[in-house]
Formats: structure tokens, sequence, C-alpha cells
């Protein structure tokens, strides 16, 4: 402890504790540098370093592409209407797998507030019936296509969570249920008049009744 016994000696002492204070200041500063990452180069620090804890990326994506199958996938979804202007039809999903690491693609992006993006490749079967104009035609359809091809889900990571932008399936084959078993499925006949262009009359009635007029 320093002991200052005259006015002359009190102003030099008051200026050896403003030295060891703000010495003491720079010591505490290296400290919270290390709590973000550690202090500068050359500190010669031996210690244990601090940093902060990194986030699983992947495993948030992981766990949202589990919350979005599990919304979507499986027959208890079979009688879901789907409105696709103009056009009505049902449709429900199955996933061979769930998402596992090695079906993810992630990059880096420029951007500040969405600092990556995703794509998750899934393997996926999917059942639909046939387009409808009709809201009650596609209600009462039972008739399904089966596709089996490949999904493509899209995300980015904003705000702090994995937001989904889309998704692009290609089908690979599509079959109809024939007899209890799938079979490729059979070439509709093409529209003499294109559905825009259909004519109104007994040729439009007539059009209607056909299995792929709605």
């Amino acid at each position: 402890m320093i002991a200052c016994a005259s006015s002359d000696w009190k102003v030099r002492c008051a200026g050896a504790l403003a030295v060891l204070f703000a010495a003491g200041a720079l010591g505490g500063c290296g400290t919270v540098r290390g709590v973000f990452g550690g202090g500068g180069k050359g500190t010669g620090e031996s210690g244990p370093r601090y940093v902060a804890e990194a986030v699983d990326y992947e495993a948030l994506l992981l766990a949202e592409v589990k919350a979005h199958l599990k919304g979507v996938a499986g027959a208890e979804s079979r009688n879901r209407l789907v409105r696709r202007k103009p056009y009505y039809f049902k449709e429900y999903a199955e996933y061979a797998a769930g998402a596992r690491p090695g079906d993810i693609t992630m990059v880096e992006t420029a951007s500040r507030t969405a600092p990556y993006r995703a794509d998750v490749t899934l393997r996926k079967v999917r059942y639909a019936t046939r387009l409808r104009r009709a809201k009650d035609a596609a209600r009462l359809d039972t008739d399904f296509l089966r596709d089996t091809g490949t999904e493509v889900l899209s995300y980015e990571f904003n705000s702090g969570q994995w937001r989904r932008l889309g998704s692009l399936f290609v089908a690979e084959k599509t079959e109809e249920r024939v007899g209890g078993a799938w079979v490729p499925v059979r070439e509709e006949p093409a529209r003499l008049v294109p559905e825009e262009e259909a004519p109104r009359g007994w040729f439009g009635r007539l059009r209607k009744r056909l299995p792929f007029g709605g």
C-alpha cells in the first residue's frame, strides 16, 4: 500500500494510482477479448481461450426438414384437397428415409441477413389425383397416380432459423393402379381442342364427361 505524507507526495501518489488503475483495466480488456476469441497475436497467452459456441447449422436444418416432412407425408393426409389455380386435386407423399447429413448441400453467401443457403435432396413417392377444374369432382376422386422421383427442398438461414424457400420434384416414373397392382400409366388421348379454346354447346358438354374433362 502506498502512504502519502505531504501534499506534494499526494499529487505524485495520485498519479501512480492512476497508472496502476489503467494497467489493471487493460488487463481486464484482454480477458474480454478472450471470451470472444482470445487475445491478439504475440500476446504469449498459453492458458485456455474461451470462444462463443458455434451454431450447428446442419443440425438445425435437419430438425426443420424433419418437422416439414411430418406435416406433408403419410397416407393420413390423402384426403387433403389442394388448390392450384385453376385446378383442384388431392395429394400426399411418402419419403424413403428422413433427411441425413449427406443429403445436404450448404453454401455461404455474401448476405449478412441470410448468410447460408442449402438444398436438401430426398427420394420421394408422390400420390396425386388428376387435375380437376370442379372442386366437388376433385373431392370425390379416389383414383391416385403414383410418381417416384427426387425432390429438392431449398432453404436459407435468416433471423436465426432456417426458412424454406420452395421445392422442386422431378418424377422418374408415373404409375396407376390396375387390378391391385401398380403399372406404368397409359397415355391419355390428346384433347382435340385446347382447354382455353373449347367450344360451348353439345361438344363442350360431351368433353366434360370425358375422364380428363374435370
